[in-house]
């Protein structure tokens, strides 16, 4: 039984003793069968669920929320959940692959007229149908991969797994508990490391949970979690047997890295001298722009959009790499004033939230700074931050302007959601100029979302599909969003490919693909303009967070106890 109660230190010693630990143990783990390795994984699983309201409650008491029915609890349970729901399908993974040797894609290959290799990965569980309403989630892979290659290496990495494991430094993300364990499970089965991994400091009292949920893998050796200061995160990433970084954080961090910190932001980024040699893998920013197709919306279509948006902004205190952060509009849309009208309604009555990330009080100042800001919602409490709207931006205006404007620029990383326009006379050249516009102007290639109307899709259909395939990001969401791709483990997910260490954007490599597909561009996940009469997240509903500790108990050991909780969450 791994020891809990360790207590922490900031110095060296604590990550030089954590790498000596699992590179020892390399060839134990390496030895270790996909089943065994399936069992240690389920056990994980148990003690998560144990420890779950513990990690809840102190998610709850770090971000300011009093009430434990309030909606924005819910959130706390919804990584719970996607948590459970990542150790189920990596043991799922490895008992088919014990079994056959690879895991199964369950959905159709094709090629596109251009040759490039398109997958369908999900839905593959009745959650993931729910969730996406109809729609389907597919791997578009890098160009000059055929059908047979693809077709030959899915499945490589869980066939041929490395004979004598590489040791992993993982600066693990501070914002969402989830992340942590999607990049500790993808480096131990897909890249086939031991692990040691740097919680951030944000999150350095979940580490006894931490280390209670992993026991089972720590003492198999393959992981160690350690926290730290920077001093902690130097040492872990300079040490002379750790051969791989994997980091989720900010593209400074990123930067400090390989550049070192002297030199991190000195002079132009071509002119940086590269400090760390290591293989180096980053989800790091993005200014995470939705682009607002024109089109004959509803009234009740608008509110349900901006519900949705609101709420997907809200989601965390808008502290995710992943919330939208820009809206891109037509300046010729009928309806754009109203859909803003909308946004400003949900945001005037969405309760405001504890700046709890580091730093959001001064980027939001920067941001207030250099536009005519709307404030929004209630009274703000001292240690709060407002909702706030920046509209009017021009995407297609001067390019020194565009290069100057800051909600282009920089990833605000807080409470402020920017709308931009473009001039267009038709449906086609808006989406034409704005990919091209995004592309271009808007820093960051994560993932983007494209909203459009099925009047429009159908008539738009050609200049709909060149805009998916246009947008330079890792994960394109059409009437979606990344934060749906982000807990579908089949999707990849991480930035656009080949982005240069001197300008990393928003990373490099990709995590999950848990079919294991062969060079993978993008992911595309598509769900239909609308589901149902009401949006399905919506940060105002007050039965939210009794629903997802329901789901959670359902997810963990599905029974008709489990759905009749959920059932009377639903109906109470």
């Amino acid at each position: 039984m791994a020891n809990t109660n360790v207590p922490e230190s900031n110095t060296v010693e604590v990550v030089d003793g954590a790498v000596a630990s699992v590179r020892a143990a390399r060839a134990r783990w390496a030895q270790t069968k996909p089943l065994d390795r399936a069992r240690l994984l389920d056990d994980c699983r148990a003690r998560f669920f144990r420890v779950a309201p513990q990690m809840v409650a102190l998610g709850q008491q770090m971000k300011g929320l009093a009430d434990d029915v309030q909606p924005e609890v819910a959130e706390e349970w919804a990584f719970a959940i996607g948590t459970l729901k990542l150790f189920r399908v990596y043991a799922a993974t490895l008992r088919e692959v014990a079994a056959k040797g690879r895991p199964t894609v369950k959905g159709p290959w094709r090629t596109r007229p251009d040759g490039q290799v398109v997958v369908e990965v999900a839905p593959v569980e009745l959650s993931e149908r729910l969730s996406l309403g109809g729609g389907s989630a597919e791997v578009w892979l890098e160009l000059g991969i055929t059908l047979d290659e693809a077709k030959r290496r899915q499945g490589e990495h869980w066939q041929r797994p490395p004979a004598e494991p590489p040791v992993m430094g993982l600066l693990a993300a501070g914002n969402v508990p989830m992340l942590v364990v999607g990049d500790i499970l993808h480096a131990l089965f897909l890249r086939g490391a031991v692990v040691v991994c740097k919680l951030n400091p944000v999150n350095a009292d979940l580490l006894p949970l931490w280390r209670e949920t992993f026991a089972p893998l720590i003492d198999a050796g393959c992981l160690a979690l350690v926290t730290g200061d920077a001093a902690a995160g130097v040492r872990l990433c300079t040490h002379d047997d750790v051969e791989l970084i994997h980091m989720t954080g900010s593209h400074h961090t990123h930067d400090a890295v390989v550049f070192g910190r002297a030199d991190a932001n000195a002079g132009a980024a071509g002119a940086r001298v590269v400090q760390n040699n290591r293989p180096i893998t980053a989800e790091l920013g993005n200014i995470t722009p939705v682009i607002v197709v024109p089109g004959p919306w509803t009234a009740q279509e608008l509110r349900y959009h901006a519900v949705q948006l609101g709420s997907q902004h809200g989601l965390n205190a808008a502290f995710n790499c992943l919330t939208p952060r820009l809206l891109v509009t037509s300046s010729s849309w009928p309806q754009r004033t109203a859909l803003l009208d909308e946004l400003r309604a949900f945001f005037a009555a969405l309760p405001t939230r504890r700046a709890y990330y580091p730093g959001a009080r001064a980027r939001h100042a920067r941001a207030c700074a250099a536009h005519t800001a709307e404030l929004l919602g209630a009274p703000v409490p001292d240690d709060a931050l407002p909702w706030t709207l920046i509209a009017g931006l021009h995407l297609d205006g001067p390019e020194h302007d565009v290069a100057q404007e800051p909600s282009f620029r920089e990833e605000s990383f807080c409470s402020v959601l920017a709308e931009a326009t473009v001039d267009a006379d038709s449906v086609d050249q808006f989406l034409a100029r704005a990919t091209t516009l995004v592309n271009e102007r808007v820093w960051g290639n994560l993932t983007a979302t494209l909203l459009v109307h099925p009047e429009t899709a159908k008539r738009h259909a050609a200049a709909v599909e060149a805009a998916v395939a246009g947008l330079r990001y890792g994960v394109v969401c059409v009437n979606t969003f990344g934060s749906m791709a982000y807990v579908t483990p089949t999707l990849p997910w991480g930035a656009a490919p080949n982005n240069a260490a001197a300008d990393i954007q928003s990373g490099t490599g990709m995590v999950h693909n848990l079919v294991d597909l062969p060079s993978p561009q993008k992911a595309v996940m598509r769900a239909p303009f609308t589901v149902g009469s009401t949006a399905p997240l919506n940060l105002l509903w007050p039965k939210t967070t009794p629903l997802l500790r329901e789901v959670t108990a359902l997810e963990f050991r599905p029974s008709l106890r489990a759905g009749l909780g959920v059932a009377r969450a639903l109906l109470g």
